[in-house]
């Protein structure tokens, strides 16, 4: 009888999740191709870095890193609001 074990690292797919805070966002990469809206299932290579982009109407672009990660199934941002040339938020 024969047991295979398999490395963690050895090209294991896992998937963690790229939320906002108060609403939905579009998540983009780096060089602006469209991923989906938020909350978005991001699967990947176990270690891998991601640089994305979030983005809503009224609100500044966002640049976050996210890790595939075997302990946070979970990454939650919050996006800052634009201001108007009154210096008050929108």
């Amino acid at each position: 009888r024969r047991v295979l074990f398999r490395s963690p690292l050895a090209g294991d797919q896992r998937t963690v999740w790229v939320a906002t805070y108060d609403g939905t966002a579009e998540v983009t990469t780096k060089e602006g191709r469209v991923l989906g809206p938020t909350p978005y299932a991001l699967t990947g290579p176990l270690g891998k870095n991601y640089e994305l982009w979030l983005r809503r109407p009224g609100f500044q672009p966002h640049k976050v890193d996210v890790q595939i990660n075997a302990n946070k199934k979970e990454y939650t941002f919050g996006l800052e609001k634009n201001e108007t040339p009154d210096g008050k938020n929108d």
